[in-house]
């Protein structure tokens, strides 16, 4: 006789209204904030209010450690159904069930090239040092469970590692432990802060942050002697495509071992060609990708970097926007601005010319600060003798704290920072920057823009050109990742405050004689 396979049941089954589900567990609608047509909430006032006694709670769980497949989600169905049958109100709460039999949800990663090509290499680093311990990153938890588990269950022999779900980690085994991990938030970083890995991989390398990236990097060590090695495979665009390309694409000849900081880096170029098997596979996949729009064509078809699809910025560049440190005259107007949370403090130091022209010469850029120390901070960057004319704020910082019944900017003052406000028109304040940026002939006739920025504000040159068009408002920024969103705030807060000096025009003949007629 034949059974059916888990898959083929959870495909024959009908969803249920979330309302259906509801009412038969006794829950009234006044309860429910629904989150579509199979999904809501339920108040906490119902604990209170209703009049039902108690429940019953079984949990069913197994032993730590053990490896994956022993069968809690089939018991807990099993035990669910059989007191069903016995007449019992009866609701299930699943975590991180197996998706296949639960959910449907099987396949691989799309295109099958870079994604198995990091897995192989894993499992032949797992295997080749035993003991060894790897971390593999996607951005997001969905793109994780959505890509790399389902193929690395299809391709890792269960007889030398097994995979728990629970924790997203693969053991082997000689020791060995490959662990999936991902880095939506910028804070999501802290979870591996104590953590040491032998290699750590990102899948979609431009999904990342360069901070990210670069504290992520700080994870790989250990006394071992196995060898110490970071890995990516990505496609260009995204968030991070700036910072990419420029750390490992513009600098590196494709296909070539170069020596570099102590160590070696390779950048190997992929494209749709090199992977006979999905062609064979899928002969319609590249007709497909020849749809796209001309950037993701380029970008997903031929690999190309040169792209600014996106960007917000795309009039920036590193030759024009982006100077040597000089003395500034004392007779330029210098400004502080500033974007503030107790999340990341952004200070950009500005100088005006009498023409108009700005130059950003110096940023403090620090997470965590209380404001007495995010003072204190600003206050010493600055040198003896300084005059700042302004100091520019947000206007979110006037709000009072429930609290205390103060705002930041009293509590800066008591630190010794007097702000004023800065304009808080977002859409006008990004236009106000595009004019600053925005290269023009002066009258020498040399092609300049009417801002520069000192190579010294090295967040506000990587943060800057990273910004993209928000999908659904075009004229105005997307703010995230948040990470690269404050050093521009504090940028756009002083391009839509402070304007350049009007000109005195000389007076004409002609207005000389108006004005004399109009004394009588």
């Amino acid at each position: 006789m034949g059974f059916k396979s888990d898959i083929e049941i959870a495909q024959e089954c009908t969803m249920e209204p979330i309302t259906k589900i509801a009412e038969k567990a006794g829950i009234d609608d006044k309860y429910l904030e629904q989150y579509g047509k199979y999904k809501a909430k339920i108040d906490y006032n119902l604990l209170k209010e209703t009049d039902k006694k108690d429940g019953k709670l079984i949990l069913v769980t197994a032993i730590n450690p053990t490896p994956a497949g022993e069968g809690k989600t089939t018991t807990t169905v099993g035990l669910a159904d059989g007191m069903q049958r016995l007449g019992k109100n009866v609701m299930v709460a699943l975590r991180e069930p197996s998706l296949g039999p639960v959910f449907g949800v099987k396949g691989g990663a799309a295109g099958g090239g870079k994604s198995h090509g990091q897995l192989l290499d894993a499992l032949r680093f797992a295997v080749c040092y035993p003991g060894s311990r790897q971390l593999m990153l996607r951005r997001t938890m969905p793109e994780l469970e959505r890509s790399l588990v389902p193929a690395a269950l299809r391709l890792y022999p269960q007889c030398i590692a097994k995979y728990k779900v629970s924790e997203h980690r693969w053991n082997f085994a000689n020791g060995s432990a490959l662990e999936f991990g991902y880095c939506d938030a910028e804070s999501d970083v802290t979870r591996y802060q104590s953590a040491e890995y032998d290699v750590i991989r990102f899948d979609e390398l431009t999904h990342f942050t360069e901070s990210q990236f670069t504290y992520l990097l700080s994870r790989i060590r250990g006394t071992n002697g196995f060898p110490k090695q970071v890995k990516a495979t990505t496609n260009p665009g995204g968030v991070g495509h700036q910072w990419v390309k420029s750390r490992f694409i513009d600098s590196m000849p494709p296909d070539t071992v170069r020596e570099f900081d102590g160590g070696t880096r390779l950048f190997l170029p992929a494209r749709l060609g090199d992977n006979p098997f999905l062609r064979k596979a899928d002969a319609g996949y590249e007709k497909r990708l020849k749809l796209l729009s001309p950037a993701d064509r380029k970008a997903l078809l031929d690999g190309v970097w040169e792209l600014n699809e996106g960007q917000y910025f795309s009039e920036f560049s590193r030759d024009l926007h982006v100077v040597k440190p000089y003395a500034i005259p004392h007779d330029w107007r210098r400004c502080l601005t500033i974007d503030y949370g107790l999340d990341m403090l952004a200070a950009l130091w500005i100088a005006q010319n009498p023409d108009g022209h700005s130059v950003v010469y110096r940023e403090l850029y620090r997470p965590g600060l209380i404001i007495s120390d995010a003072a204190a901070q600003m206050l010493a960057c600055e040198t003896a003798g300084e005059h700042i004319d302004c100091r520019l704020a947000p206007p979110d910082l006037w709000n009072r704290r429930q609290e205390t019944g103060r705002s930041a900017v009293e509590l800066f003052a008591d630190s010794g920072l007097d702000f004023i406000k800065s304009s808080n028109e977002r859409v006008a304040g990004w236009l106000a920057l595009h004019e600053l940026l925005q290269p023009r002939k002066d009258t020498d006739g040399a092609v300049r823009p009417r801002l520069t920025i000192f190579d010294t504000c090295h967040n506000l040159i990587r943060t800057l050109p990273a910004l993209q068009h928000d999908k659904r408002n075009p004229s105005d920024t997307a703010n995230t990742p948040h990470e690269l969103t404050h050093a521009p705030d504090a940028l756009r807060g002083y391009a839509a405050t402070v304007y350049e000096p009007v000109k005195a025009v000389p007076q004409s003949a002609y207005d000389c004689e108006v004005g004399e007629f109009l004394r009588f």
